[in-house]
């Protein structure tokens, strides 16, 4: 007689259980919306600090002198190129940002609805819900109400991916938003995993780092000396004040300086493990070419040194990593990521924030294991 585990569950069964988790597993999220209204959060304070900038530029100060005041705003540090403060400035010439910051928050929530449905809720080649789902315990209600422009980066950028009938304007949008925070260069990944000759990978890659060349010579040749107030106040806050949730936060945990030659050596090996395994997970496994980018756009994320809570949305596409594998490994990496999701679960809710890298640092692991996995597979073919 048949183990009842070796029983595949029907397609309504996994729409259940998918549903069931998804519901589950939203909930910090809801919490956190709920507490942010309950507690009097002020809600939007990173997208203040942009609009503030722009502000700022606007009245004739820099956009970095918090000292010039902003009425209407509550801002964090402006941590962005003084160019994007003045590419705003003209909207922002108004007495206070009040109503700047009305229309951009209700356009913050409806960016973050799209991500996860995009994400979470619709369909996904090869990535059932039931293994995305628990990746949403990795966000809060907190993040959502920031309001960080890193949703609307990451949302301009997966609806150029998924729509695409070429390359440039998938290279433009990564372009763009590498503008704005450079560590998103990380998207020229999708590039590699792509189902085509390797001189053809190559070149739009090559294509992608010259146009940020460009943009970026074009940067330092219009900053003016705002540009060493923003590298200042960058390094500052980047490997000082937040130190994100993946590798630097992992160097920094075992007492090891992110600015060391270690540590800056470690990530590079660390980055070519990571890219290695998924190159190896979308050729073993024959992803179908909307997979492969989706995989490479949360392969993205694990490189990021400085992962922050209002990037994890983008590490649900690992799921169809974790589907891939082979099936006698197929329940191991389905319980293990709904107990990567517990353990974001109980961190959200202990409000222990020192935790939070622990649950991308498993995620990674289960995406080098799913790696290795598929690297046997593709050398057993070879032999």
């Amino acid at each position: 007689m048949a183990n009842a585990d070796d029983i595949p569950a029907s397609p309504r069964a996994n729409q259940v259980e998918g549903g069931g988790l998804l519901i589950v597993f939203a909930l910090p999220l809801a919490m956190g919306l709920i507490a942010c209204v309950l507690v009097g959060w002020w809600w939007f304070n990173d997208l203040d600090a942009v609009l503030c900038g722009a502000w700022r530029a606007a009245h004739g100060a820099s956009a970095y002198q918090a000292a010039a005041g902003c009425p209407g705003g509550r801002p964090s540090l402006y941590m962005y190129l003084p160019q994007l403060a003045r590419i705003l400035a003209p909207i922002a010439g108004g007495a206070d940002i009040s109503g700047l910051r009305a229309v951009f928050g209700a356009l913050n929530f409806a960016v973050v609805g799209g991500l996860i449905w995009a994400l979470f809720l619709r369909p996904m080649d090869g990535a059932p819900r039931g293994l995305r789902a628990p990746i949403l315990a990795l966000t809060s209600g907190t993040a959502v109400a920031s309001a960080n422009i890193a949703f609307g980066c990451h949302a301009l950028v997966l609806a150029t991916a998924l729509r695409r009938r070429s390359a440039w304007p998938l290279i433009a949008a990564i372009v763009a938003v590498s503008a704005i925070k450079p560590i998103y260069l990380t998207y020229l990944l999708v590039f590699a995993y792509e189902p085509e000759r390797l001189a053809v990978r190559a070149g739009r890659i090559a294509a992608g780092v010259v146009a940020a060349a460009v943009v970026g010579a074009v940067i330092l040749a219009t900053g003016g000396p705002e540009l060493a107030v923003w590298r200042e106040g960058l390094t500052h806050v980047t490997l000082g004040q937040h130190l994100g949730f993946s590798f630097i936060s992992w160097a920094h945990s075992l007492g090891l300086s992110p600015t060391g030659r270690a540590v800056q050596g470690a990530y590079v090996g660390f980055a070519g493990v990571v890219c290695l395994a998924g190159l190896a997970i979308v050729e073993a496994r024959g992803l179908s070419r909307e997979a492969r980018t989706l995989l490479a756009l949360a392969i993205a994320q694990v490189l990021n040194p400085r992962l922050m809570i209002y990037d994890v949305l983008m590490l649900a596409p690992l799921a169809i990593a974790f589907a891939s594998v082979p099936e006698a490994w197929a329940k191991a990496f389905r319980l293990a990521v709904i107990g990567v999701g517990v353990v974001a679960f109980g961190v959200q809710l202990s409000r222990i924030y020192e935790l939070i890298p622990i649950a991308p640092g498993l995620l990674t692991l289960l995406l080098l294991g799913a790696g290795v996995l598929a690297a046997r597979d593709l050398r057993g073919r070879r032999a």
